[in-house]
């Protein structure tokens, strides 16, 4: 809601009941308004009164009578002592209560007196002088014509407008009358992080952002945690950004720019993810994200190193290499008294050569001094308390005040640090922002810094962005030095930079400027080591003799979290000895091809000469020459006058001189050598007696005999044994040469085991360094106690066991003598085919079917469904350790013969039976016979199969589903009765369910006249009647007719009379 008015408040005391209230004269097309001295008791609000401010009890009458209404129940405090109770034009849509024909009191009618901007009110902050008395006659005339009364010049409606002085002092509001909002700019703003929760930033558009400290420490929970404890970023991002003419708060300059915020503060993420390596990485980010303006309203330590300030340099020349603009603060510590050596020091990356850095100016003048009320909430002469930061005495600058001040009337922040990195200053002292969460403090907040001066440029540069989006650093550079107010000193000083941002001088500047511009000429290096063109921007489009290129990305490490990627194209051996023309095409509207950009490519040197060899030496380099293997793409330095290449795998080299800093790599001689076979890198496998490692392409000798390893591996012989052994790699060709020896010393075995014994069974005295087998096994088997239990009789072989450095010792050979146990009695099983059975079995006793344990039951044995077909072998498992397992018994289990497929069925019969069939209840197993050859049984699901025999089992079975099929002669019984003077039509079906059925009754008199039909439908034809009301004064007679869907049959029922 929008309420302009202009009023002095002072309590009048209550008026009796004959009212000493000079009221207005009525007729007037607006509001009244009024206060009330104390909050009310009851709610005076209805249809005609509404309230502005409950805090405040102010309200808005519709007419004079509502007011008079409640006059003698409420202290109404009056705008004036003897003035009537002002007309307040209302000029909100949204306000029911005034209607759209509601016009505004002459000038007149109002009081010119402070102006003081009510709650939630914005309002012009100028203080016209009183010129006379407020008139009580003071009103519109016959010929007078009522209007709205308009913001002030450049004002915007947002409440705090009129306090944010800064807007009028550089007159950004010249983007906002030009349509210069930022729309299509994206600008990263790298702080503390944002709240998105500010009523300032409804509509406008910022996105996730990151947040760089858990980037940097790889905590993905923390990612999108973009909180701003302080709130530093958000107070920033306000200032460029915040949403402007929403009747909240306060006013950004460019509220339609895409904001993209980067966290680089989070006590949550460790140490070294809140240094300035989320700066850098930040940087890195937002260039990757394609932002045009960047605003860094931090800084480092103005303690550091060259390599550290080598870094910042570095990536800042890297991500403003495409044209992004980077705007940083020039730093707090301007006062020598308070910061000592440390005053006025560089700090990064506000120092860098390709950063804007930006001081902090205020008015030379007194500022507005306030005094806020935190008991009542009112202060002194003008604002709002909600408005300020704190209660108690406020410091301020209006708006209006900057009006009577010299366009040059401004100076340094005492704070604002003065050195050769501040290029531009811009208003940095009692900003209004963002106070979200502080105790005590209101929403808004009074900032002050170089902080809350960077992004007053930032905010040009996103300007300067949408008008020009060819812009760069430079040029940015150039349009501030040309269109700055000089305010300390004439010319460029380290207060100042080139003195206090001027919008307007901006926007005409760079309205003035061509709307395209050439593409940056490239600025190309030669790489001669690498060969390759360095340089190019990675997403940029170039010709090389007016053909287009594809570039590769070149990724450039910076310190240990920053890289950044630039262009780049290896040199075609076709370029070599010419001269390139290379050219950046446009890369949209905003821009035209670049100049075009000729680089010479030199030719390669002449290859060296006087190289020659030897069988396996290259002689006659120094180390200004390179070689390689031809089937090789790794140069290796020389490093003397010659190259041993017995150990280098290969017999043709090439050489070459070596490219330097100013020329390639020459021309290469290509020599060839012999080339010695690879030293054999054989070792011993001490756990399986072997020499393993050999190539099985390869032929070997040993101490000069040849050998044939297989897979690989070559058994030890016995009498190798505590020897050394000379093992060689032979030529494989004439163009190899032998490899050098591999030489091996084996030992010898070790002793065997002694004092091992065995008895029943078991083997005695031996321990966990030994293993031992069977003569018959292959394979060792550990110990793990002093004696082995229950081992099966036979000849052993025990032994230490080898280690990763010794063989097997020597064997020690034991013999254990078989005691020989008595076998279980042999299964004598025998089908029982009627039971599907194996009968005759011990049902004491474990049984094993073809491998697999049953026990048998009451002495018999199931037969399962795999057996059939088979023959199965029984053998009776040793009862205890004393007996063995019985001899095998093999007995063949026949198949089942197939079901009977001869029968026919008949609802509930079943015909074609034989005597050799038995008929069981499905799932039931109760079988039984019949001699019949046809039989009928309840309705129901029966299997059917031939009988067993004493040599062959029932056969498979087939089921049958017997089932009663409907008759179709049903009938319905139908009756008339007479009951109680009414006539009862019945209907009876002899079915068990209904049978649904439709008809009519017709009425007639005694004469035989019709009177009436009455139509039955959906009628069941169950125990169901329907009666008949004689209302026809005299008797009756009923004829009833019934259909039903049965053979469509009709039923009648006899005449019936009453």
């Amino acid at each position: 809601m929008l309420i302009i008015m202009i009023i002095t408040t002072i309590n009048i005391p209550l008026a009796t009941a004959e009212s000493n209230v000079n009221y207005p004269p009525e007729g007037n097309k607006c509001g009244y308004i009024f206060s009330l001295k104390e909050t009310p008791d009851f709610d005076i609000t209805n249809d005609d009164i509404i309230v502005i401010s409950a805090d405040a009890n102010v309200y808005v009458s519709k007419s004079i009578e509502a007011i008079k209404a409640i006059e003698d129940k409420v202290d109404i405090n009056f705008i004036a002592e003897n003035t009537p109770i002002q007309p307040i034009p209302i000029v909100d849509d949204n306000l029911e209560l005034f209607s759209d024909e509601i016009s505004e009191p002459n000038n007149t009618d109002i009081p010119e007196t402070t102006n003081i901007p009510e709650i939630d009110t914005p309002v012009s902050t100028e203080t016209p002088e009183t010129t006379e008395e407020p008139s009580a006659t003071n009103e519109p005339t016959a010929t007078e014509e009522p209007t709205t009364t308009p913001l002030p010049e450049h004002y915007t409606n947002d409440l705090l407008y009129y306090q944010m002085w800064h807007h009028n002092a550089m007159r950004d509001y010249v983007y906002r009358e030009n349509d210069i909002t930022g729309k299509g700019v994206k600008v990263g703003v790298i702080d503390t992080g944002i709240m998105r929760d500010w009523e300032d930033f409804e509509g406008v558009d910022i996105q996730d952002g990151i947040n760089v400290c858990a980037l940097l420490d790889n905590n993905e929970e923390r990612l999108h945690i973009m909180g701003d404890a302080h709130p530093h970023g958000t107070g920033i991002i306000g200032n460029i950004a915040a949403k402007i003419n929403n009747e909240k708060g306060i006013a950004g300059i460019v509220d339609e720019c895409t904001v993209i915020p980067y966290k680089v503060e989070d006590t949550a993420c460790s140490d070294f993810a809140n240094t300035c390596a989320g700066i850098l990485k930040a940087l890195q980010l937002a260039y990757e994200d394609g932002c045009d303006v960047v605003n860094i309203s931090m800084g480092s330590d103005p303690d550091l190193t060259e390599s550290q300030i080598q870094m910042f340099n570095t990536v800042v020349d890297s991500v403003t290499s495409n044209g992004m603009i980077i705007v940083a603060a020039a730093g707090n510590e301007g006062e020598v008294d308070k910061y000592g050596d440390l005053a006025n020091a560089n700090i990064y990356p506000a120092s860098c050569e390709n950063v804007i850095g930006v001081g902090a100016v205020e008015p030379d003048c007194e500022p507005l001094h306030l005094i806020v009320d935190d008991a009542t909430g009112l202060y002194g002469e003008i604002g709002n308390p909600q408005h300020f930061q704190v209660y108690g005495e406020v410091n301020t600058y209006t708006f209006d005040m900057v009006n009577d001040l010299e366009r040059n009337q401004y100076k340094k922040c005492d704070f604002s640090t003065a050195n050769d990195s501040v290029f531009i200053s811009a208003p940095g002292k009692e900003i209004r922002t963002y106070a979200y969460g502080w105790e005590g403090v209101a929403p808004y907040i009074s900032h002050m810094g170089t902080s809350e001066a960077t992004p007053m440029v930032a905010a040009a540069a996103i300007g300067v962005k949408q008008m020009r989006p060819y812009i760069d650093t430079d040029m940015f550079k150039e349009i501030l030095k040309e269109t700055a107010i000089d305010i300390d000193g004439e010319g460029y000083d380290i207060n100042t930079g080139y003195g206090m941002i001027d919008f307007e001088g901006i926007y005409n500047y760079v309205s003035a400027l061509p709307e395209t511009a050439p593409e940056k000429t490239p600025e190309l290096t030669i790489d001669y080591k690498n060969e390759i063109i360095n340089g190019f921007i990675n997403d940029g489009n170039y010709y090389i003799n007016d053909k287009p290129i594809t570039l590769t990305s070149n990724k450039n490490e910076i310190g240990i979290i920053f890289s950044f990627s630039y262009g780049q194209i290896d040199v075609n051996s076709d370029w070599l000895g010419t001269s390139l023309k290379i050219q950046r095409k446009a890369r949209n509207s905003s821009f035209t091809d670049s100049n075009v950009l000729s680089l010479n490519i030199p030719a390669r040197p002449e290859a060296p000469n006087g190289i020659v060899t030897t069988d396996t030496t290259i002689i006659g380099v120094d180390n200004t020459m390179e070689y390689k293997a031809t089937n090789s793409d790794t140069w290796t330095p020389c490093t003397s006058n010659k190259i041993e290449t017995s150990t280098l795998g290969a017999n043709e080299f090439e050489i070459r001189y070596k490219a330097t800093d100013a020329d390639f790599a020459s021309n290469s001689v290509t020599v060839r050598t012999k080339i010695k076979e690879e030293t054999p890198n054989i070792t011993v496998d001490y756990k399986n007696n072997q020499l393993v490692g050999f190539d099985s392409e390869s032929n070997y000798t040993l101490n000069d005999n040849e050998i044939t390893p297989i897979d690989g591996k070559l058994d030890i012989a016995d009498n190798w044994y505590g020897r050394d052994l000379t093992i060689t790699r032979k030529a494989r060709n004439d163009e190899y040469v032998d490899s050098n020896s591999k030489s091996i010393h084996l030992p010898t075995l070790s002793l065997a085991p002694t004092g091992i014994a065995t008895a029943d069974y078991n083997i005695y005295n031996v321990n966990s360094d030994m293993e031992y087998k069977l003569t018959t096994e292959t394979e060792w088997h550990e110990i793990n106690s002093e004696i082995l239990e229950n081992v099966p009789f036979g000849i052993y072989e025990i032994r230490y066991k080898a280690t990763d450095t010794a063989f097997a010792s020597e064997i020690f050979t034991l013999n254990v003598e078989e005691k020989v146990k008595p076998k279980e009695i042999t299964p004598t099983a025998e089908i029982e085919y009627s039971r599907r059975t194996l009968d005759y079995l011990n049902n004491t006793s474990t049984y094993l079917v073809n491998g697999k344990e049953y026990h048998a039951e009451n002495g018999s044995l199931n037969i399962e469904d795999s057996w059939y077909g088979t023959t199965i072998t029984i053998i009776c498992k040793a009862s205890n350790e004393k007996f063995q397992d019985s001899d095998p018994q093999e007995i063949y289990i026949p198949t089942l013969g197939d079901a009977p497929d001869f029968l026919e069925v008949q609802g509930t019969k079943i015909k074609n039976l034989k005597e050799t069939i038995e008929i069981s209840n499905k799932g039931e197993n109760n079988w039984f016979t019949t001699g019949a050859t046809e039989l009928e049984l309840e309705e129901g699901e029966y299997e059917i199969r031939f009988m067993s025999t004493p040599t062959s089992f029932a056969s498979k079975s087939i089921t049958v589903k017997l089932e009663r099929k409907p008759e179709s002669n049903y009938t319905i019984e139908t009756g008339i009765k007479k009951v109680d003077n009414d006539i009862v039509c019945t209907a009876e079906n002899n079915t068990d369910g209904y049978i649904t059925a439709t008809g009519i009754i017709a009425i007639y008199s005694s004469s035989g006249t019709l009177l009436k039909i009455e139509t039955i439908n959906g009628f069941n034809a169950g125990a169901n009647n329907y009666s008949i009301s004689n209302d026809f004064n005299e008797p009756i007679k009923v004829k009833y007719f019934i259909w039903t869907a049965l053979d469509n049959m009709t039923v009648y029922a006899k005449y019936k009379c009453i």
